[in-house]
């Protein structure tokens, strides 16, 4: 009898994991962080200038699957033509920025703190599980747009939030980014919002379909085993 519980108690425990791992796959977002590069829990954030303080570059998944349907100006619109080029922050939002098509949208905000007398980062590459849509680097497109995507507690609100000219990142895949140099002084921080597809969740099974196939196929292979 203590075998048997045993048994069904390991059972249990194993599709509880692969439920938990299923949740994983099906809501994730940057898959990971590499180089100067690290990953940040959004909720309850406080991303306001000194509060994160942190010499690696902090990437947070902030709202998921977000459809838009009003006029939302980005600086970027990423195309295949943009697949390995170097682009810059934007100091100031202009007239003529780009809009962002109707759609379904994952957002990611990637925000560098150093300390209160500024430092600088590179080589930090971030991977998500779609593709690359937009990115919005100005202070007037990331506050409007915080109301939207955001998911923090606090965001920055003034021009010391901005990603400038001197900031380049780059495009290496359709859904993979490289910040290549950010650089702040004084008290000021850089944040840079990137736009990804919603993710596809299609392929991805049903975690109540995981979980029951999990316990009742291993209760029956602890079946077996007790009757060996």
């Amino acid at each position: 009898m203590l075998i048997k519980n045993m048994l069904k108690a390991a059972s249990i425990a194993v599709g509880f994991s692969l439920l938990v791992g299923s949740f994983q796959q099906s809501q994730a977002a940057i898959l990971g962080a590499s180089g100067n590069g690290s990953l940040g829990d959004i909720n309850g954030a406080n991303l306001s200038n000194g509060n994160t303080q942190s010499q690696f570059i902090q990437g947070f998944d902030e709202l998921q699957g977000v459809s838009v349907s009003a006029p939302i100006s980005v600086d970027y619109l990423i195309s295949p033509n943009n697949i390995g080029q170097q682009l810059r922050g934007v100091n100031n939002a202009t007239a003529n920025s780009p809009v962002l098509a109707d759609g379904v949208y994952n957002s990611h905000i990637f925000h560098f703190d150093p300390s209160t007398s500024g430092g600088s980062a590179g080589d930090a590459t971030f991977q998500f599980d779609s593709d690359i849509i937009a990115v919005i680097a100005n202070t007037e497109f990331l506050v409007a747009t915080d109301s939207v995507f955001g998911a923090a507690e606090v965001y920055a609100t003034g021009v010391d939030r901005r990603s400038e000219g001197n900031d380049l990142f780059t495009i290496v895949a359709n859904d993979t980014i490289r910040f290549d140099q950010f650089q702040v002084s004084g008290r000021y921080i850089d944040d840079l919002r990137v736009l990804t597809a919603a993710s596809p969740t299609e392929d991805v099974p049903e975690p109540t379909a995981i979980l029951g196939l999990s316990i009742f196929g291993l209760l029956g292979i602890s079946r077996k085993l007790l009757q060996a």
